[in-house]
């Protein structure tokens, strides 16, 4: 005896809905990352734990660590204005000899 294809729908609907989640979180990634592919296992130095701890002079409330892919990230934002961007120029761009990510604590006087 067959199996009526009432039975067929949910299957039909969930595996519809994998589908559609599974290309919903690839357009995602792919529009948070300007097109390109994530990053992903592509240098060594995605590989080193080396971490600094980036903060506000003494308040370390706001102080967080950042790892040396994420200081490249953070690097090409302050050069290109997005973290997936990279600039072939040979000369850094007018103003980014001052955009240092240290802060410079505020002193009492």
């Amino acid at each position: 005896m067959g199996v009526p294809f009432e039975a067929l729908l949910p299957y039909g609907i969930i595996m519809t809905m994998f589908g559609v989640t599974g290309y919903g979180l690839h357009y995602v990634k792919r529009f948070a990352n300007d097109g390109k592919k994530a990053r992903w296992n592509q240098d060594l130095w995605d590989r080193v734990s080396c971490s600094i701890l980036v903060g506000c002079g003494r308040n370390l409330a706001k102080a967080h660590w950042l790892t040396i892919s994420q200081q490249m990230m953070e690097r090409d934002q302050r050069i290109t204005g997005s973290f997936r961007g990279q600039s072939s120029n040979h000369k850094a761009p007018t103003g980014f000899e001052v955009s240092n990510p240290w802060k410079i604590e505020n002193r009492i006087y």
